[in-house]
């Protein structure tokens, strides 16, 4: 998911909170965590960063709760 070249970073964050949460991010949240995102290179960098953002949601009390 992540490594697809037709997505925007912004898009590929979306996909992860939609696949967790069943939602979209709040402004908040996509401006913190595309920040962090963005600190990375791009390539393989930037594809761990999203991984360990994925990561965060699934070890959320969230997502934890929502099932």
């Amino acid at each position: 998911m992540v490594e697809a070249p037709f997505l925007k970073n912004e898009e590929r964050l979306e996909a992860l909170f939609l696949a967790a949460f069943s939602r979209k991010p709040r402004k908040e949240e996509a401006e913190i965590l595309l920040k962090h995102v963005l600190s990375k290179p791009e390539g393989q960098e930037r594809n761990q960063a999203f991984a360990e953002l994925f990561w965060g949601l699934l070890n959320s009390p969230e997502f934890v709760l929502s099932r």
